[in-house]
């Protein structure tokens, strides 16, 4: 997922339905996922909106649920570690089986690629 200011894919009613919202990383979610960003944008009317990191659920820092009826929306962005890790043990098994070539780098500017908007 890409996550810009603009994109809602989840809208303000259905996180606020919610006990609270989960994230990789929440100083990144508040400032950058959509739908995060639309239901802040409601905090004066509506209350702040209680937004979690998944490591903190995890670990026992935060609760997710505290019971069977609680609602929690999950909203996966990821973190750019995770893509690199992923790039690298690509690289390795490509490299073990001698596969793939080299490509000179950065070839910008790349065909479709858009910067998000302001």
């Amino acid at each position: 997922m890409v996550l810009e200011r603009h994109r809602c894919e989840i809208g303000p009613d259905t996180l606020r339905a919610g006990r609270h919202v989960v994230v990789d990383h929440e100083p990144t979610a508040r400032q950058n996922c959509g739908p995060i960003v639309a239901a802040q944008a409601r905090a004066d009317t509506e209350g702040e909106l209680e937004v979690l990191e998944l490591g903190h659920v995890l670990t026992g820092g935060a609760t997710g649920r505290a019971s069977d009826d609680d609602i929690v929306t999950y909203i996966s962005a990821g973190l750019g570690v995770q893509d690199a890790a992923a790039a690298w043990s690509v690289y390795q098994q490509a490299e073990a089986q001698g596969v793939g070539r080299s490509v000179d780098w950065p070839a910008l500017p790349l065909p479709g690629f858009r910067p998000a908007p302001a």
